[in-house]
């Protein structure tokens, strides 16, 4: 038997691409929960210079006047990935994608622009060389963020060098900043910095929760609806890159290297439900 200290629907653990599921589940009512296992949110989503995400199609590009089409983009993306994922998937992330974009825009603390950046592999066909297939998000003034700037993790310089941090908060940055703003609109979304999801738990195949850590203290968290794992951390770790062959060392990674820093202790109800 399981004693639980808190129920959430959902469990996001990690705060880079973990936000656009948090920030999904909250826009359709769901309780979200999301933990962060550093002092900062954004992971080495906000390293990212450009934050730049390949849809074709999508409505940003429309709105500029691309002439693409899916289909074209579709066999762009078959010839370059091959046999390596399933068909479906790639179908499915081809088509998918402009639709994505859409949901995100229509919220007004989420948007994009055409950055023109070349398909990778130029020779393959179908291939855009005029860069009319990539978004990043647009720029994020510091001050709209109010406190929570504070919160967003870089850039690379300001974290490895020290170097002033900007005004503005622009590529990865800019993305973790505005979901953060569009997540700030629903009530029933928590976000919890300095804690890190330790262990699934399962029962009868299922995970229905996981053990969350903060400061020490363990908290058994279950889930009606399930747990999103987004957390990295895997290249910072030379044990795991030598047992599934990850080339390279972890003291190369761009990922943070803070893990354990200072903490606060949460907030959530302590009292225990069994089941």
């Amino acid at each position: 038997m399981t004693y639980w200290d808190n129920e959430v629907d959902v469990l996001v653990a990690g705060s880079g691409g973990g936000l656009a599921g948090a920030y999904t589940a909250a826009r359709e009512g769901l309780t979200v929960l999301l933990v962060e296992a550093t002092e900062k949110f954004g992971g080495t989503t906000s390293y990212s210079g450009g934050g730049g995400m390949w849809f074709p199609c999508n409505p940003v590009l429309r709105r500029e006047g691309v002439d693409d089409t899916l289909e074209d983009a579709l066999t762009y993306y078959r010839a370059v990935v091959g046999d390596r994922t399933p068909a479906e998937l790639q179908e499915a992330y081809v088509r998918g994608g402009a639709k994505v974009i859409e949901y995100l825009e229509s919220d007004p603390s989420i948007s994009f622009q055409m950055f023109p950046w070349p398909d990778y592999y130029g020779k393959a066909p179908k291939a855009r060389l005029d860069g009319k297939r990539h978004i990043i998000p647009k720029p994020l003034a510091a001050a709209k963020l109010g406190e929570l700037s504070a919160s967003v993790r870089g850039p690379l310089a300001t974290d490895r060098h020290g170097d002033p941090r900007p005004d503005y908060l622009i590529g990865g940055r800019a993305l973790v900043g505005r979901f953060l703003l569009a997540m700030a609109k629903y009530p029933r979304a928590s976000l919890r910095l300095n804690t890190a999801l330790v262990e699934l738990v399962v029962e009868d195949g299922a995970v229905v929760g996981a053990i969350v850590e903060h400061e020490g203290e363990r908290t058994a968290i279950r889930t009606r609806r399930g747990v999103l794992l987004a957390a990295g951390g895997f290249e910072g770790n030379d044990a795991l890159r030598q047992r599934f062959g990850v080339p390279g060392v972890a003291r190369d990674t761009m990922g943070p290297w803070e893990i354990w820093v200072r903490r606060t202790r949460p907030v959530w109800p302590s009292a225990r439900i069994p089941i």
